[in-house]
């Protein structure tokens, strides 16, 4: 199985994501090749989502409203989460929640046709080089206040235009940009900039670039680039995938 995600799922088959919900995660219940599944067992739900390379919903994505109005007036059906349980009569079964969300569900048996089917599919991974005590000052895509830092990144993961974002410490604000050139010492602030982004370069550290480099986790900065010395250096500890740059700030 394929595993999609949501960039690509959002622009082949119009998955969609509910204005306020967590910008990390997207869902449909039907697209081109496949009807509504108002009433299906939980094995069909499942093999029609991962087709696609989606998933079943988690209890957390329903209730919290995650994928609410995405079709098949699934609102006001109970819908098949991936999530297990025991039913009442001691059967295997999967949790089921109206998917309007809200509700704390039932525990319905894996082989009856009582549920329908909403997918889901999680933001794309990106791998980040990060800057400490630096701050983008290009143009904002969008800017987001007192928020979290990683609350900014999902933004700006979930957006196929943000290159780069920069988190102000002190206050919280987040700020989504497409492009980085003027990027600036700014103590409190703190930057993550996409590795590989189509037509993007890295941000360059401001001045002397070999004298204001000095990088942890076995990176230097060599011929303004990024250069990785020790495959096994530390990576983010929020996800495995993202490349860890903390460049200190120089004077």
């Amino acid at each position: 199985m394929t595993t999609s995600c949501c960039q690509d799922l959002q622009s082949e088959l119009s998955f969609q994501q509910w204005p306020g919900a967590d910008p990390a995660i997207c869902g449909d219940s039907v697209w081109p090749g496949q009807q509504c599944l108002q009433s299906t067992s939980w094995d069909n739900a499942r093999a029609s989502c991962e087709a696609v390379g989606a998933r079943l919903c988690s209890v957390r994505d329903i209730f919290r409203g995650e994928v609410m109005n995405t079709g098949c007036g699934a609102n006001a059906l109970l819908t098949w989460t991936h999530e297990s349980c025991i039913t009442e009569e001691g059967k295997a079964g999967f949790m089921a929640l109206l998917g309007s969300g809200g509700d704390r569900g039932v525990c319905l048996d894996a082989f009856a046709d009582d549920a329908a089917m909403r997918c889901c599919a999680d933001a794309c991974l990106e791998n980040y080089a990060y800057f400490t005590g630096y701050g983008c000052k290009d143009p904002d895509l969008r800017a987001i206040r007192a928020t979290t830092r990683n609350a900014c990144e999902d933004a700006c993961t979930a957006s196929r235009e943000c290159f780069a974002y920069t988190f102000n410490t002190n206050d919280g604000d987040c700020f989504l940009k497409n492009t980085c050139e003027e990027f600036q010492l700014e103590p409190s602030d703190f930057t993550g900039a996409k590795v590989g982004f189509p037509g993007r370069d890295l941000p360059q550290l401001p001045g002397d670039s070999e004298a204001g480099s000095a990088l942890v986790g076995g990176w230097t900065w060599e011929d303004g680039q990024v250069k990785d010395h020790d495959q096994a250096s530390p990576l983010n500890q929020r996800n495995s995938n993202v490349k860890v740059i903390q460049a200190a700030a120089t004077q």
